[in-house]
């Protein structure tokens, strides 16, 4: 297994940055991004660890045990440690690359340590059960098997959060977001869990090599205890995240507008208080001005203060400012009123519209471009007095081409 290590570190640390909030720092998205990293180091480790337990029936040199004094079962309790401990170990270094990270930027948070513990006790048990298969059928093919039957079976149990077995799982892979909080204990309840099943593991592991009491004992103990912690899991429903939203105290920057986000974005505030400056005075004279935005989840649509309005950063990848303003444009249009028209005529124009407020270019049928154009034609003075005078029908997508004959 140690041989191995690189490639385990290297799948865990390609499937942890690709859960990741690109460009955003928070320790609860590492430790999220950490039990997603499982994903691709599990089936992987349970594959190599049932090799490893084939080798000695392979060379064919179990009778050499049979031959030797010691014939406690906890050889392969040992051999299987070793398999453990280096698998652990790339999860802890994958782990501790993200932390230095996090610590360098100054991210976001707390460590949560329970959620480590969860991500290692699910790697444990991939290697665990590989290990096991592998002893007990030793054959070549097997080990493949076992990857590909380990990868499936989470591919396949991640496709149902809220069923009762969701949670039983040795992989949790979220979506992770700065405005939503897991459930409390949740982690460490599942880390007992897995531990328990591990530890089961381990003693079918000494049973299957020597039958003794003690080992019968200690896996019917661990049984037990992992029924009472699988039951203490079904409390949790199969959700990872507690209802609602968090929001804790926001930053705030800039002016005209001034933006509050959330501090995990807190080196947003100025540069997209910048990108909405324009915006911002192109809604001066209508009913939507505003000198305030206010970073929201997505979904989430509590009221604002008066004189403030949402706006969404889900990320801060390259190109997240055009994004926010186009969800934020977007936002304002009343798509239930828009779908309840039959004809596109409003719609298009609308789309002018919104073209003019995010400053982008847009291809019309040519039955619309005389509308198009003489808004196009108009000073900007003259568009932005339009645009306070017609801002509901924009809105609702009831603009029509004689409503354009009033800007120039």
């Amino acid at each position: 297994m140690l041989y191995a290590l690189p490639i385990l570190i290297f799948l865990c640390g390609m499937a942890a940055w690709r859960s990741l909030i690109p460009g955003v720092n928070t320790w609860d998205a590492n430790s999220l991004a950490i039990l997603s990293g499982i994903q691709l180091l599990g089936p992987v480790a349970a594959g190599i660890s049932c090799w490893i337990a084939q080798r000695e029936r392979q060379r064919r040199l179990a009778y050499l045990r049979i031959l030797s004094d010691d014939r406690s079962g906890l050889v392969p309790v040992v051999q299987l440690a070793s398999a453990v401990t280096w698998t652990v170990a790339a999860v802890l270094f994958v782990y501790s690359a993200l932390a230095i990270q996090t610590i360098y930027v100054g991210g976001y948070g707390s460590v949560s340590v329970s959620a480590l513990f969860s991500a290692c006790m699910g790697a444990a048990v991939h290697t665990a059960f590989g290990y096991l298969a592998g002893r007990l059928i030793p054959r070549t093919v097997v080990a493949p098997i076992v990857a590909l039957g380990a990868y499936v079976y989470i591919v396949l149990n991640l496709d149902y959060p809220g069923s009762w077995f969701y949670l039983l799982a040795p992989v949790t892979s979220e979506r992770p977001s700065v405005f939503v909080e897991w459930k409390s204990n949740l982690f460490l309840t599942q880390g007992a869990w897995l531990a328990c099943v591990l530890v089961l593991l381990a003693a079918l592991c000494a049973i299957s090599s020597v039958p003794r009491k003690v080992y019968v004992a200690a896996g019917g103990t661990s049984l037990a205890l992992a029924l009472c912690f699988g039951l203490m899991l079904q409390s949790y429903d199969g959700h990872v995240f507690a209802g609602g939203f968090a929001r804790p105290k926001p930053v705030c920057k800039g002016q005209s507008p001034t933006v509050c986000v959330h501090p995990a974005f807190k080196d947003s505030a100025q540069p997209v208080s910048n990108a909405f400056h324009q915006l911002s005075a192109r809604f001066g004279t209508s009913p939507l001005a505003f000198d305030r935005l206010e970073q929201r989840a997505t979904g989430d649509f509590s009221p604002l203060p008066k004189g403030t309005l949402r706006v969404t950063l889900d990320d801060e990848a390259p190109g997240y400012m055009d994004l926010a303003r186009s969800y934020f444009v977007t936002d304002l249009v009343d798509q239930a009123a828009c779908s309840r028209r039959k004809d596109i005529e409003g719609r298009a124009y609308t789309e002018v519209v919104s073209a003019w407020l995010l400053d982008t270019q847009i291809r019309l049928p040519s039955r619309f471009q005389d509308a198009e154009q003489k808004f196009q034609n108009a000073t900007e003075e003259k568009r932005r007095k339009w645009f306070g005078d017609h801002v509901n029908d924009f809105r609702t997508c009831g603009l029509s081409s004689e409503s354009f004959d009033t800007v120039s």
